[in-house]
């Protein structure tokens, strides 16, 4: 919740103006009660008519059990009395006046039961503050004239579920004030007045938040020395989709969809600068796709991001996020990829993210993150790609639930802490697995599977493990093998012939330990260069 006491600089509205405010505010809640009554007399009223129809049915079918067989002139009656019944009904239905009135606002569905629903907004509170249209909302009209300033503020702060006394409380210096204070005073005439206005004026709202929590006015390129033409852009006095770069900045900002009735993606990239994660951005519903990569965004990931249960992708990587991957991320079940790297997660893998069935693309390489990899990554059955590199304190085994990501192209785990053994369960890929790079991993041994040679490899990274035995001739099978790296390991033998043979089709790049050793003159692996090898150390 926000902090009752302020900063000296706050500066809130005027007295006149919150009181004008505050009567607005209470003819609205006088004219939803009014309606909320209508309704409930409607209620009644169709549970009474039902009743009276069902009492008509059961008597018409007694009526029909004790009289056999009876006359054309009888049903007919019994026909003309039914009809006349349900006409006297619908005649006094007819003959009761009502007034329905619109509510200005949708009581929310979270407190259903509260009739205070006074929110203050705060960047740390992860709780929804903000109404989300049900299906059945009314789509927003176009822009109308507007009446004046109080009028839109009260129609603001109704939309927005917050009471007058929030502005208050608000330091106008804080990225919420100034997008409140730039909606009040610089985009109202975009609006139509005196009627709700939840989806226009939710997403303008927190896109406004968000461009001036992450230094909006400033951005900037780091490459270039001059102002981005996407903070050119923004905050104008035209629809959110509007809202993007011009000429080869084209593919950052704000998109809709074909009608440009929700937004469904924000891509900004090299230049927001935030000392936290603005969580607001987790109340647009709608959103698909939130691409921040290659900014300066800190902080931790809110736990609300898991309450977007639109989002297919999530990337953040290049930035400076540190703490734990929120569990809750587990929840959404349409996400097809996550890209966090190059940040400062630590912590381990979530086994909540096991719930992600859809995703394809799981990419945390470059963190600080430590534990085990979960078994509960079987269950991730459209994975794709999964990729953990330099997370050196990642530890544990590879488990051999691996064998079950049936659509697993690449498997990169380097320069972690890995031990254990490469497990057998990777042959199970034996259609889709093209990548394997687990060099770098010191604890890593035992001998390369012979499942392997099932697999449609084109990559092979085992360098500087601790991987014993000979080089399995099933390697030899794989005639996609392109890249070949065993350097620095345990392995002793002669490289197989069918494996120097691959050197004639696909194989160009095979880097063994074939350079004898200057106290025994002898080698670990025994490989013609260049007809085979193509390096030795």
């Amino acid at each position: 919740m926000m902090e009752s006491q302020m900063e000296s600089q706050s500066q809130p509205l005027q007295q006149p103006q919150l009181i004008v405010v505050e009567q607005h505010r209470q003819e609205m809640e006088q004219r939803q009660q009014q309606e909320q009554q209508t309704q409930d007399k409607r209620r009644r009223q169709r549970f009474w008519i039902s009743m009276a129809i069902l009492n008509t049915i059961l008597i018409v079918g007694i009526v029909v059990l004790v009289v056999t067989l009876p006359g054309k002139d009888d049903e007919a009656s019994a026909a003309d009395a039914s009809l006349a019944w349900q006409q006297q009904q619908q005649q006094g239905m007819s003959n009761q006046t009502t007034t329905p009135t619109r509510s200005p606002t949708r009581k929310p569905t979270t407190n259903p039961t509260n009739e205070d629903h006074t929110t203050t907004i705060n960047p740390s509170d992860e709780r929804t503050p903000f109404p989300v249209d049900s299906p059945d909302s009314p789509d927003d009209e176009g822009p109308t004239e507007p009446t004046n300033s109080d009028e839109f503020l009260a129609d603001l702060l109704l939309a927005l579920r917050l009471e007058p006394s929030y502005l208050e409380t608000l330091p106008q210096d804080s990225y919420m004030g100034k997008a409140l204070e730039w909606m009040l005073r610089e985009d109202q005439q975009y609006y139509p007045i005196g009627r709700t206005m939840p989806k226009i004026l939710l997403e303008r709202f927190l896109l406004a938040a968000m461009y001036f929590a992450t230094g909006g006015p400033t951005w900037q390129y780091e490459w270039e020395d001059q102002r981005s033409t996407l903070s050119v852009n923004f905050l104008k006095n035209t629809s959110v989709c509007e809202w993007i770069g011009d000429d080869y900045m084209d593919d950052q900002g704000v998109f809709c969809d074909e009608n440009n009735s929700r937004v469904t993606e924000i891509h900004v990239q090299h230049c927001m600068e935030a000392d936290s994660f603005p969580p607001e951005i987790a109340f647009l519903p709608d959103l698909q796709q939130l691409n921040w990569c290659n900014n300066k965004i800190a902080g931790t990931l809110p736990t609300i991001l898991g309450s977007m249960s639109s989002l297919t992708s999530l990337s953040l990587c290049l930035n400076q996020i540190n703490g734990t991957l929120p569990t809750e991320l587990g929840n959404l079940s349409n996400l097809r990829s996550i890209n966090i790297g190059v940040n400062l997660l630590t912590g381990s893998l979530p086994t909540e993210f096991g719930k992600l069935e859809n995703l394809a693309w799981l990419e945390l390489y470059t963190n600080d993150l430590s534990g085990v990899i979960p078994t509960a990554i079987g269950n991730m059955t459209s994975l794709r790609e999964i990729s953990m590199s330099e997370n050196f304190r990642l530890s544990g085994s590879i488990p051999s639930q691996i064998g079950l990501l049936t659509n697993l192209e690449q498997f990169n785990f380097q320069q972690c802490n890995l031990n254990g053994t490469i497990p057998s369960e990777i042959g199970m890929l034996s259609s889709s697995l093209e990548s394997v790079a687990v060099s770098k991993n010191a604890g890593l041994a035992g001998s390369i599977p012979t499942e392997m040679g099932l697999l449609p490899l084109e990559r092979l990274y085992l360098s500087f493990t601790n991987i014993t035995g000979p080089v399995p001739t099933e390697l030899g099978q794989i005639t996609s093998l392109g890249y070949v790296d065993l350097q620095e390991t345990l392995l002793t033998g002669t490289v197989p012939s069918e494996v120097c043979a691959l050197r004639n089709s696909s194989l160009n790049r095979l880097i063994v330990d074939c350079i004898p050793k200057p106290d025994t003159n002898l080698t670990e692996i025994e490989c013609l260069v260049p007809d085979c090898c193509t390096e030795c150390h």
